[in-house]
Formats: structure tokens, sequence, C-alpha cells
């Protein structure tokens, strides 16, 4: 149950429905000395969510070397700085597109690491509870009541806190609550099929990562008729995550599905050449690509002590680049607005703001992710092959700008700082709802009991 703790300077306390963005967020709460604990699905935590590899974008690595994690990147993860695009049905590389220092250091110095999912959360997980986090698995949340401050799980049990961030996604119980009811996504027309391979297969297989004479460690994309498999080291022992593209079958399937797509089987017939890369796959999880939306209001209409972030306010297509990404610069914005707190009546002003903040910059990044699963998946003809003509170029003009994959993105989206993006909001605007507030007569509150709880229903 709950427990109460008196305090005279720390005076928040938050509830978090864990995954990816929910450890983030907890340690970036517990880094600013809040009471967090979260309470998680999965029995073991270190073993479970999805497998296969996450891509860590410069502007999501940013926030982990922020928070001292820069050594355990480098001891689990890879990093990788080009990227090579080829086709199933031509010979030598499309194209070729490199980060250099120079981009990588004007976008605030950020990396390119690739790491397994379960490495990813490890990481996070540890550094929560050493942080003070208190994590809880094997816990089911089946209720959340907004008003009362109380998440209700499987067991019975009746949990309450001052605030309750839901990172449960976008069909969890918390966005349901703050919705008012359930979510049903569209589907776009693709699946992804997430499957790994390891060191000694890939070493079989030399021309999926460009031929016995490629030294270099790169990702390489390799683009078919209607489908794509996008492949990249994940580990320093050499294992590999796959990423399969195509046409959505009709079948549906979610990241916690049980691995069960033979990827040889289903290419066999389609892409010979894909097949073959393939041939010694884990088998793979199918993962149904559905449009959910981004939630309108990620605060309940009628208690500001409930809060969505993540995935269950801003759903992203999966596999997408910036999705882990966005829910690490959640969880960072989060512990900058809190780290401001010295009242309860502050929450309320503290969770809207967080939703001014991050909606258009999560809407933005959506978008281009939107895109970039469309360009992995033209059928040959006219968009084809002018996305083809494109990735020429760069063999031709080393700093040709690709929009997607080069000048733009590091403008755009890796040199965003989000924490000076939370503190810039607080000065400019948190201060100001303060201010206003003190003058309509409600004096900031210097002390109070805080209750510790929290809640999980997903990854």
């Amino acid at each position: 149950m709950a427990s109460k703790v008196p305090t005279d300077d720390i005076n928040a306390f938050s509830n978090v429905l864990t995954g990816l963005s929910g450890l983030a967020a907890a340690l970036s709460l517990r880094r600013v000395g809040h009471n967090v604990t979260v309470l998680e699905r999965d029995v073991e935590i270190l073993k479970g969510g999805p497998g296969g590899g996450c891509r860590l974008t410069p502007n999501m690595t940013k926030v982990l070397m922020h928070w001292g994690l820069k050594p355990e990147l480098q001891a689990r993860g890879v990093r990788k700085r080009s990227v090579v695009f080829n086709k199933t049905d031509e010979d030598g590389a499309l194209g070729k597109h490199t980060y250099h220092d120079e981009v990588l250091l004007e976008s605030g110095g950020g990396e390119w690491f690739f790491i397994s999912h379960t490495e990813l959360r490890g990481l996070l997980y540890t550094a929560a509870t050493n942080a003070g986090a208190n994590v809880r698995p094997n816990c089911t949340v089946t209720a959340v009541d907004a008003v009362a401050r109380q998440v209700t799980l499987a067991s019975g049990e009746v949990v309450t806190g001052d605030v309750i961030i839901g990172a449960d996604g976008p069909k969890g119980i918390c966005r349901e609550t703050v919705v008012g009811a359930p979510t049903t996504g569209t589907p776009t027309g693709t699946t992804l099929y997430n499957a790994t391979m390891s060191a000694e297969d890939v070493a079989k297989v030399s021309e999926m990562m460009g031929g016995p004479e490629e030294s270099e460690v790169a990702v390489y994309v390799w683009y078919g008729d209607g489908w794509c498999l996008y492949s990249y080291q994940m580990n320093p022992q050499g294992d590999h995550a796959l990423h399969l593209y195509g046409p959505d079958d009709g079948q549906d399937g979610t990241w916690s599905d049980e691995p069960s797509v033979s990827l040889p089987k289903l290419l066999e017939n389609l892409e010979p050449k894909l097949a073959k890369f393939v041939e010694n796959a884990s088998l793979a999880v199918r993962v149904r690509m559905m449009d959910y939306g981004m939630a309108e209001d990620w605060v309940h209409e009628t208690s500001d002590r409930l809060l969505i972030i993540g995935e269950a306010a801003h759903p992203f297509p999966p596999g997408a680049l910036q999705t882990a990404a966005m829910s690490m610069e959640d969880a960072a914005v989060l512990g900058k607005l809190f780290s401001h707190l010295k009242s309860e009546d502050q929450i309320g002003n503290m969770v809207c703001g967080f939703q001014d903040i991050r909606e258009e910059r999560c809407k933005m990044a959506l978008e281009r992710e939107v895109y970039r699963a469309q360009v992995f998946t033209l059928k040959k003809g006219p968009e084809q092959e002018a996305r083809d003509k494109t990735l020429r170029l760069l063999n031709k003009d080393k700093g040709f700008d690709l929009g997607l994959y080069s000048l733009e993105e590091p403008r755009v989206l890796f040199a965003y700082d989000c924490e000076d993006q939370g503190e810039e909001w607080w000065q400019s605007w948190g201060l100001l709802r303060e201010r206003a507030h003190n003058r309509r007569g409600n004096p900031l509150k210097v002390t109070m009991h805080v209750e510790v709880q929290a809640g999980s229903t997903s990854v």
C-alpha cells in the first residue's frame, strides 16, 4: 500500500505506469528529488518487453548522456554514423549518407547508438532503481480513478498518489481514462516484422552488409517492390536487429505477441534476395501498423492529477526512429518542470505546461515518421523511381541534402534541447501563471505530506 512521506522540500509524488517512457520518467523525476513508484506488468523486468533492436537518435542520446549514462551506452550498444541504401534488383549501393562529427557537434553533441531493446530497458531500470525509484514487477492495472488519484491492481490492491503519469501505450487504461473511451486504431496498410540474427549467421550473408570487402559498421537498408529490410548491429557481440516492412496482410499483431513468423517463408516467392538474407533469422513478431492518432488532451479533464506521456499521448508507427527519443524527451521535460515544484497547487500548471511544450514537437516528428514509413514500402512506379533518383545523388554529392536523412534532420530534430525548452516555458509562462494564481488569493504551500504509489499496464 501507499506510504506517507512527510517532506519540507520535496512536495510531489509521481505515479508512473511504465515501459521505456515510464522508467525514463521515474529516473528523471528521481534526479530532481521526487518519490516515484513504478508498477510494471512484466514479471521479470530485465527480460521483459519487445525483443530486437532500438535506434537511438542524437536528440535521445543527448538526454541519456546528460543523465550520466554514456558509459552504459558504450558498453551495451554500438555507435554508427552511416546509412547505406540498396535495391534488391540492382548491383551496388543506391547511395550512402554519413553523419559527420561537425554535424553532430552542431546539433548538441549527441551520437547515434544502436542497442537491443532489452539492454536499453535494463539500462533505464538500473539507473532508475539506483536513483531510488521503487519499481514493482508483476502488477496489472485494472482501473484508474483520476479524481480520487487511485489505481486499482488485479490483486485488488488500491494505491493512491498525488500524480498519476500514464505511459501505458495507445490502448492502455490511462489513455482510455483521459480520452474517455477505448482507442481503436485504423490500419495504415503496412506491417512490421521484428526479428534478430546472430553475429555468426550475419557473417554467412555478408552481401546483406555490403559484401566481404565492406569494413564499415553501418545501417543497411534494402528496398524491394513494396518491401524494405532494415538491418543494423545492436550490440558489441555483432548480433543484428532486423526490421522488415511490407504490405498489411490483414492479420493483427502487437509487440507483446510471441515470435511466430518465418521471414524466409514469408519472402521466398515475393523477394527472393531478401529471403536469402534472412534465412537464419529468428522467428519474427508481426506488428500491424495502426494509426491511433495523437490524443487531443493529455491531462484528464476533471482532474489535473492524471497525465499521459509517451506512446499513450502520441503513438508513433512501429519501428519509427523517433519513438524512443520522444519518450526520453517527455521524461526530461517532466523532470525539468517538476524541479521547480514547491507546492501541491503548482501541479496542475506543470502537467498542462507539459502538453504545451511537447505537443507541436511530437506532431512534427510524427509527420516525418509517417512519411518515412511510406517511403520504405513504395512499389515499383514513378514514386519509387523518384526516391531512388534522390538516393543516387548521394554518390555524386556527399553534401547533398536528402531531407529526411541529412542536413534538415540535424537542424529540426537533433539540435532540439528538451530541457532548455522546459526551462524556457517555465520562465516565460509558468512563473506568469503562478503569479496570476497568487494574486487571486491562493497562497503557495511550502510543506505537505506525500503518498507514494504507482501503476503500469504495458510496454
